[in-house]
């Protein structure tokens, strides 16, 4: 905050002054008042506070900056600046690429109930074993698969979800869905279970859904809770399809 201050003499004190200094030319002096100041005055707004001192007047203003002392002349950055920045991470269209992750709920097709770990291993193991793909183990745990750059993997609620790769055309990702739910049926149907894409388990309640034994779903099972009273709703009864 800049401050001005003036001290203003009584009549007296002026005569006196002025009697002793001769050299005093300019309005200011002449009326007795001395100035000290911090920034332009067009660039402050005063406010003034008057105190007594003796036969005199002491007047102090403090002034805030006004809106010339603070907005600058040239913007820091300019629109310019950050449309050039956002493009300079872009990819050539050259390296393009379009994937997938496709989630769904498994159910067993006799009691219509969500599967067990034990079928959804089962189901993975039939998965590799049949169409070659490579298991992803922790301990003695099956939790997913991988092939390429395609990955199976296990959401907490067992939806079962295919991580496609990077592809060229939306018609490549459509081709690598269909063959992942082709190879799914062909080995669920022997083991009487179904699989359905919705977003929401429309039947079991989170009581009924099985627990998953990864062990970072074990982390986020005590950290939901914290997050809303619908956040374990969402972790084991929903399904989503996106593209990356």
């Amino acid at each position: 905050m800049a401050v001005f201050s003036w001290t203003v003499w009584s009549r007296s004190m002026l005569s006196s002054t002025a009697a002793n200094n001769r050299d005093l030319h300019s309005p200011m002096k002449e009326s007795g008042v001395r100035v000290m100041s911090c920034l332009p005055c067009n660039l402050v707004e005063p406010r003034i506070m008057r105190r007594s001192h003796g036969r005199g007047q002491r007047v102090i203003v403090g002034a805030s900056p006004t809106e010339a002392a603070l907005v600058p002349t040239k913007p820091m950055i300019t629109k310019e600046d950050l449309v050039a920045y956002l493009a300079s991470g872009c990819k050539p269209k050259g390296n393009w690429r379009i994937g997938a992750e496709h989630e769904k709920f498994g159910f067993d097709l006799g009691t219509l109930r969500p599967l067990r770990y034990e079928q959804i291993a089962e189901l993975l193991h039939g998965i590799a074993e049949r169409f070659d793909w490579d298991k992803v183990m922790e301990g003695d745990n099956i939790i997913g698969l991988v092939q390429g750059k395609q990955s199976i993997s296990l959401e907490p609620g067992g939806q079962l979800e295919l991580s496609g790769a990077p592809v060229e055309t939306l018609h490549q990702t459509c081709a690598e869905i269909n063959s992942h739910l082709s190879q799914v049926k062909s080995v669920a149907e022997k083991m009487g279970v179904g699989f359905l894409g919705i977003g929401f388990q429309p039947k079991c309640e989170i009581e009924d859904i099985p627990i998953i034994p990864k062990a970072r779903f074990g982390i986020i099972r005590k950290y939901w809770p914290q997050v809303g009273s619908l956040a374990r709703d969402v972790m084991y009864r929903t399904c989503t399809v996106q593209v990356k």
